[in-house]
């Protein structure tokens, strides 16, 4: 097996995965062609077992090694251990219908490409034709208000029926709203991408699964960064964050208290350049003390669905 940067993409995100570090993705040599070639590509589910093992031992042992290779010393890890990972990682994937998309892959993202640290890979699940779409983020507290919780119902589906795909993590509150106003649009596939903090084969919550079985059945995105076994850790949350934010041109946040996960996503989007509106809430409002520290910071507010509208959608 040749080297390729595809290669080196999958296990540069194989190895990220183990030692929980985001690793830079290798890039074009200068006065090389600025992108992979499709002739250069190979189908990794054809690869073995020992192919990968070779591989790595081959890269291992070169004069100028990758970064995976320096983290995989450290790791202490054999080469057969993280052929297996690899191995065993992209058969689960094969075994679900699932797609893994490297960095290189032509339906990587283009927005998220350009953030200041890219996922290697990303494994998804359903219509990849959303990512081509014109994307907006949508996210909130888990403890929503009713107020909160419905605006971003009715905004989803607002987004959705003029040709919108909403981005959100799937999380109980303001997320599933999100999805679900999605979901109301009665559009297939939903227009809808839910980015999870842990691997596929381990959707979280789980008092969530049958909204995630409705967007599953409809078409619509599922996507996550991490090993398709891999559960969902408490770090794995923030750093899933820049994802949702990468993915879209625009973050709406319905809600936020301070230290929250929105709050978060929100700081991501803003530190990537995108475009930050938040809801407006009564003064008092505890749960919202997040969403008034972002426009403070220099996000535009809104009041309404409508409003959001007429302001957004209508220049």
């Amino acid at each position: 097996m040749h080297f390729t940067l595809q290669v080196e993409a999958i296990i540069t995100h194989a190895v990220s995965q183990l030692a929980y570090k985001w690793l830079p993705v290798p890039l074009p040599l200068p006065m090389v062609n600025a992108r992979p070639s499709e002739s250069d590509r190979i189908d990794p589910f054809e690869l073995t077992l020992a192919d990968w093992r070779n591989y790595i031992e081959e890269q291992r042992l070169g004069a100028s090694p990758s970064a995976w290779v320096r983290i995989l010393l450290k790791l202490n890890m054999s080469e057969v251990g993280l052929a297996t990972v690899i191995f065993d990682n992209l058969l689960q994937i094969k075994m679900h219908d699932a797609v893994l998309i490297d960095y290189y892959h032509p339906q990587y993202p283009y927005l998220l490409k350009h953030i200041p640290d890219p996922p290697a890979c990303l494994t998804c699940k359903g219509s990849l034709s959303l990512f081509q779409r014109s994307k907006l983020c949508l996210v909130g507290s888990r403890k929503a208000s009713d107020f909160a919780f419905q605006e971003a119902r009715s905004l989803a589906l607002a987004l959705a029926q003029t040709g919108r795909v909403v981005v959100s993590g799937g999380a109980i509150g303001c997320d599933a709203a999100a999805h679900l106003g999605a979901l109301d649009s009665e559009l297939l596939p939903v227009p809808t991408i839910v980015v999870f903090a842990g691997g596929l084969a381990k959707l979280y919550p789980q008092c969530l699964h049958s909204l995630f079985e409705r967007l599953e059945g409809q078409g619509a995105l599922l996507v996550s960064e991490r090993l398709w076994e891999y559960p969902a850790r408490p770090m794995d949350f923030p750093v899933r964050n820049r994802i949702i934010a990468g993915l879209s041109s625009s973050l709406v946040l319905m809600q936020a208290a301070e230290r929250s996960g929105a709050l978060n996503t929100a700081s991501y989007a803003l530190e990537q350049g995108r475009e930050v509106y938040v809801l407006r809430h009564e003064s008092d409002d505890v749960r919202a003390e997040g969403s008034r520290r972002i426009l403070e910071e220099g996000a535009v507010p809104f009041h309404s669905t409508e409003d959001f509208l007429s302001l957004v959608l209508m220049d």
